[in-house]
């Protein structure tokens, strides 16, 4: 399973997750850094989740 953050231009910018799980819920948080740890601008970002049979895209707004 994959989880990444993008901007608005389709560059990745953090990636949550990218590893197997066992079928399950899980719970993750994104506090609004970039990879290298830099806070990031208010704005409209998209989270896509994929794994072998789904592929989603939410677009989320962060605020601060």
């Amino acid at each position: 399973m994959k989880i990444n953050i993008y901007d608005v231009t389709g560059r990745q910018i953090y990636c949550i997750l990218n590893k197997k799980l066992k079928t399950g819920s899980y719970k993750f948080e994104w506090d609004g850094e970039d990879q290298e740890g830099q806070a990031l601008p208010n704005g409209v970002y998209f989270i896509q989740l994929e794994n072998i049979t789904n592929h989603l895209t939410q677009k989320v707004i962060l605020l601060r």
